[in-house]
């Protein structure tokens, strides 16, 4: 297990002259689920306390192999924000004009009545190619539901084929689902709303033709339904038919309010950037 040293705490970084010229544009948020036997008799006495079953998340102390970080930010700037080996800690990785934040740690969640794994990621304009490559390359720390969809990603400086994973969290308002075909790769349309999509929605994927065949299914491979949140409605997109950018732009500002919300409470200060 890898551990990065730390260089100052998070309070620290949150300053009007370290966020200067960071404005995230995107937020993911990987998050696993612990098994009852992973969790400590503190960790229980917490769930079920009375104080706190009202609340979203407590921050729990924990290691986590940094590994995947640590190979990502070689050769480039970053520095580590946390309190201790066993807090919750925030990476600001910067290549060029790209600004990346990568926070991660365990923590309690009463109202579900159990604990998580947790990495989140913040990213400016200049970084959407890279906050993607990166959360592909941290699942290895959050192991997420694979579909049997492959496709061709790009990966560190070339391309790799890797399974399109998902996993609905319940953390955030908007719902995707996209129906494809287990047995060739998704349309390039429909890979890039994958990959804009990805950990910053609650996300599924379906392979109808698995169960029913495309003809008694009534759909088609490459069809997605998308919606906003509680009080939207149901947006139903043909198999070649993209996403407006004005959706997106509503998917990513909600990502990065919801993401900021969440790092505040893992952290235990105020997260606006």
């Amino acid at each position: 297990m890898t551990n990065l040293e730390i260089t100052s705490t998070v309070s620290s970084f949150l300053t009007e002259k370290t966020l200067e010229g960071f404005h995230p544009v995107r937020g993911m948020v990987l998050a696993r689920q612990l098994p009852v036997e992973e969790l400590t008799p503190t960790d229980l006495d917490m769930i079920t306390h009375p104080n706190t079953k009202t609340k979203e998340w407590i921050p729990r102390p924990a290691l986590v192999d940094m590994e995947p970080v640590l190979r990502m930010a070689t050769g480039h700037r970053c520095a580590v924000y946390g309190e201790s080996l066993i807090s919750p800690k925030l990476i600001h990785w910067t290549i060029d004009e790209a600004q990346l934040l990568v926070s991660f740690g365990s923590v309690l969640a009463p109202r579900r009545a159990s604990a998580m794994n947790v990495v989140m990621l913040l990213g400016n304009h200049e970084a959407r190619r890279l906050i993607q490559q990166a959360a592909v390359e941290l699942r290895s720390m959050i192991p997420l539901n694979g579909s049997r969809v492959t496709a061709t990603m790009p990966m560190g400086y070339g391309t790799d084929t890797v399974q399109l994973a998902y996993a609905r969290t319940g953390l955030f308002k908007a719902n995707c689902t996209m129906l494809l075909d287990a047995n060739s790769e998704p349309s390039a349309e429909r890979l890039q709303d994958y990959l804009e999509l990805m950990h910053s929605v609650e996300l599924n994927i379906d392979t109808p033709q698995e169960k029913l065949g495309w003809t008694q299914s009534m759909t088609k491979p490459g069809e997605m339904n998308l919606c906003l949140g509680q009080g939207f409605p149901l947006l139903r997109y043909e198999a070649n038919e993209p996403i407006s950018w004005e959706i997106k732009s509503i998917i990513d500002a909600q990502s990065v309010a919801r993401v900021q919300e969440l790092m505040s409470l893992m952290f235990g200060c105020e997260f606006k950037l």
